[in-house]
């Protein structure tokens, strides 16, 4: 048996009005969500998490920098013939692992800091990508190429439209909802 594709279409200024349409349902999104993050970002607690941010770093570069002196002066001990081999190879082995540790906790802190202030921030992709629309009364190629990754049609004329910056606001909302 031969299973046919059914057909699916739909009308041009019917699949423009419904994308244009669920644009600017996400624009009104964009539009709540921005007063929201406003309100955030005036708030002690933004400040306070950005701050721990700060310090987790700062801590991080400081220990950093104490490792690197405490192994100079482990090699300068060991040149100076105060340390033996073996006490030497130990203490590197330790200063290395520490290091690395510090590292780690150093990238993780920086990452955190940047995924929390590009979702808590005008410079959210998505809140940026649809912001620049706003005004717009028509919809118009740029629009749509900025916006839409892609629209499928379906059965019945059913559309779906899968926007671009799904990730990004996925992100904003969540930091929005422990907000709101």
């Amino acid at each position: 048996m031969i299973k046919e594709c059914s057909k699916k279409s739909i009308h041009q200024t019917d699949l423009e009005q419904a994308v244009y349409d669920a644009i600017r349902l996400e624009i009104e999104k964009c539009a709540d969500i921005s007063g929201i993050i406003e309100k955030l970002n005036r708030e002690s607690g933004h400040k306070s998490r950005l701050a721990r941010f700060d310090a987790e770093i700062e801590e991080c570069e400081k220990e950093l920098r104490r490792i690197a002196s405490l192994k100079q002066a482990v090699y300068e001990d060991y040149a100076a013939r105060l340390l033996t081999a073996s006490e030497y190879q130990f203490a590197t082995e330790k200063y290395n692992a520490d290091t690395i540790k510090f590292q780690t906790r150093l990238e993780s802190a920086k990452e955190n800091k940047e995924a929390y202030t590009q979702s808590s921030t005008p410079t959210n992709k998505w809140l940026g990508a649809f912001s620049r629309f706003v005004d717009a009364k028509v919809l118009t190629v740029e629009m749509v190429q900025a916006l839409v990754e892609r629209v499928e049609v379906s059965d019945y004329n059913r559309i779906h439209i899968i926007f671009k910056f799904r990730d990004e606001y996925a992100a904003i909302q969540k930091c929005a909802e422990g907000v709101a």
